[in-house]
């Protein structure tokens, strides 16, 4: 769907130049052998009233760009290559009448991201695939009105799970840890863990309940306090 209309666009801007080009309005045509080539600094697509619809031209970095525009001048949607000086890739940005903006683009280390914010500007989807130490990096985080509360799907390796934040701190995960315990986990208001129900890479049945600065190995399922009574 994305490709398709993308597609049209660039096909019809395309078309517009040489039409244009053709009728001698906004710029000269050369021939070179026995191809028509139409050269312009900027290109103005107008509505029926005169207005600017679609503007085609380079910044000032010489990346390209094309913009759209409503009947009331205002920019709805932009797609460009970005600038290359600051490592920028392409994107395709569109924005509503209320300013909900949407962002599809190719981050500086060549992860492909995509933004969506709510009505009232601030983020409320981002879904990457970026490289990181253990690999390729899969996420999607969910974000809730209020700052730093978000739920976030990660799966990389030797990871991945469910996991819930409030006021930036992990309370909650359901998936595999880094250290192969699979199960869930519900930690206090520090993110200290304190409840972790799972089964570790060795197939041990782990059900415990921490004490306040208790810790337990994801390995063994074994906690600071088991570890201590053994010795």
């Amino acid at each position: 769907m994305r490709g398709q209309f993308l597609s049209t666009i660039v096909g019809g801007v395309i078309g517009g130049c040489v039409v244009l080009g053709l009728q001698g309005g906004l710029a000269t045509a050369h021939s070179t052998h026995g191809n028509d080539t139409v050269a312009v600094r900027q290109l103005n697509v107008l509505d029926s009233h005169g207005k600017v619809r679609i503007s085609l031209r380079c910044d000032s970095n010489d990346a390209p760009r094309i913009r759209m525009h409503d009947s009331k001048g205002s920019m709805r949607c932009a797609i460009g290559l970005g600038n290359e000086k600051r490592n920028e890739g392409p994107f395709l940005y569109m924005i509503d009448s209320n300013m909900v903006k949407a962002d599809l683009s190719v981050a500086e280390d060549g992860a492909p991201t995509l933004f969506l914010n709510g009505r009232d500007g601030k983020p409320r989807i981002f879904m990457c695939a970026s490289p990181s130490k253990d690999g390729e990096l899969s996420q999607l985080v969910v974000y809730g009105n209020k700052q730093d509360t978000r739920s976030e799907i990660l799966a990389t390796e030797g990871r991945t799970g469910l996991s819930s934040y409030k006021d930036g701190v992990m309370r909650t995960y359901s998936g595999i840890m880094p250290a192969g315990m699979a199960g869930m986990m519900v930690d206090d208001a520090a993110g200290n863990p304190g409840t972790i129900i799972g089964i570790t890479s060795d197939d041990k049945r782990v059900m415990t309940r921490l004490e306040k600065g208790d810790r337990i190995d994801m390995a063994t399922g074994q906690s600071q306090t088991d570890s201590q009574n053994q010795k």
